[in-house]
């Protein structure tokens, strides 16, 4: 089946006849999380690897038991459609713990209307798949689950992309100096007011000797990148991945959360001047007025959709490997039983990978950035039967293929941005995937 036969078979309402049987148990000894994803990597069409940032939970998830690709600006609703319909006919048997039962996982591009490059033509605007196999690594011990849809329709091949693209990564070596000739027409456009902030990303085309070997490249960013959500999303023979610092919302048990980073600086050499480095971050009025943005937009997000919504008072200031950021965390309760895809439809894009006004700023990024994003900055996650999910933000990301690797970095554009002080914001945002892929000699 492919996916042309999956379009026409939910139109005449046969995706309603299957039936997804679900059955999870305990695991014994099993190989580390970051090997069971290197060790498919060839053997899978479909690879999807998720570990929570603070590494309480990891999942990984091998092969195609259902799946969807979605497309268009109802790719969310889309989304939610197909899996509302796929569990409410479920037979699941197994512990009622995360990462358990009929677990979907995937992503999103950040721009549809963007015109997709041929790296990126495996991943489209989006894809959820329930795995064959998912493997999770939880407080409460580890599981093994295994989904498999009746009557059998040869799923594997629902995501079968041929191999891997072939990109000239020669031609990326002017990415730099396009982006800096770009800057400052994003600059005219916050003094002239029709903007007050755009993000400008930029990409970095690199090539080593010899494969990219995604497993040990996790586990150098899970090493490395602690406090953040480590991820990897794997189509044919590319994969996407990164170690994001911004998560985009979190759901369990009926409460909501949401962390806002925006505003940055880096880390200092030294304790000491790492510590005045962070109070002068506090301090600075141009950081503050990007995190200002972020934070309002969210804010008025989540008051549509949370009951009991709260919110740090002020920002904070929160440390990672290479970068400091101004944090502001959400918390609230959902309202009406919404699921998680809603609020990743009312987040996406942010201002801290747009700008504002969104749809202006979507607009410039199209004319300005001289690139496609793909799925560079937009949500990745996954969600569950019960309610509960989690999706982030894919920044500090880039998309591998064999020796090939494409890494993005963005920076926020407002009133007063030095280009040369952003344009080093971007090399910082991309050191991190850049050293674990062994790319920075």
């Amino acid at each position: 089946m492919t996916y042309a036969d999956v379009e026409i078979a939910a139109e005449k309402g046969v995706r309603g006849q299957v039936k997804l049987i679900s059955r999870s148990h305990r695991l014994g000894e099993v190989l580390t999380p970051t090997e069971v994803f290197g060790q498919a990597e060839r053997r899978e069409n479909f690879r999807a690897f998720w570990s929570q940032r603070d590494g309480e939970i990891t999942l990984v998830g091998l092969g195609v038991a259902w799946g969807v690709r979605v497309s268009g600006e109802g790719r969310f609703q889309e989304a939610r459609e197909w899996y509302r319909e796929l569990v409410a006919n479920a037979s699941v048997e197994g512990p009622d713990v995360v990462g358990t039962g009929p677990v979907a996982i995937g992503g999103f591009r950040f721009d549809v209307e963007a015109e997709t490059s041929p790296e990126w033509a495996g991943f489209g605007d989006g894809i959820m798949v329930v795995p064959r196999v998912c493997y999770a690594w939880t407080p409460e011990g580890r599981w093994v689950t295994e989904n498999r849809i009746y009557p059998a329709n040869g799923t594997d091949s629902l995501l079968q992309m041929g191999d891997e693209q072939r990109v000239d990564v020669s031609v990326e070596l002017g990415e730099g100096e396009r982006w800096v000739r770009a800057v400052p027409g994003a600059l005219e456009a916050v003094e002239s007011g029709k903007v007050e902030k755009v993000v400008m990303a930029r990409r970095l085309g690199a090539e080593r000797r010899g494969r990219v070997e995604v497993g040990e490249a996790l586990e150098r960013l899970i090493e490395s990148e602690s406090r953040c959500s480590v991820f990897a999303i794997g189509v044919g023979g590319s994969t996407f991945m990164g170690a994001t610092p911004e998560p985009l919302v979190s759901m369990s048990g009926g409460s909501v959360e949401c962390i806002c980073h925006a505003g940055s600086v880096a880390r200092g050499r030294t304790p000491e001047e790492d510590g005045l480095m962070g109070e002068a971050l506090l301090g600075d009025a141009k950081e503050q007025r990007e995190h200002d943005f972020a934070a309002r937009f969210v804010e008025q997000a989540l008051m549509r959709l949370c009951e009991q919504l709260t919110w740090d008072s002020a920002p904070k200031v929160s440390k990672f490997k290479n970068v400091q950021h101004l944090s502001t965390a959400f918390r609230g309760m959902n309202r009406k039983g919404r699921d998680i895809l809603e609020f990743v439809e009312a987040l996406h894009p942010t201002p801290s990978v747009a700008g504002v006004p969104t749809k202006r700023a979507v607009e410039l990024i199209r004319k300005l950035e001289g690139m496609d994003r793909g799925w560079y900055s937009g949500p990745v996650g996954w969600m569950d039967h019960m309610g509960r999910g989690e999706f982030a933000i894919a920044i500090r990301s880039g998309l591998v293929a064999g020796s090939r690797a494409y890494l993005y970095g963005g920076a926020g554009i407002v009133e007063g941005s030095d280009v040369e002080k952003e344009y080093a914001e971007t090399e910082l945002k991309m050191l991190g995937l850049r050293q674990a892929l062994g790319l920075d000699g």
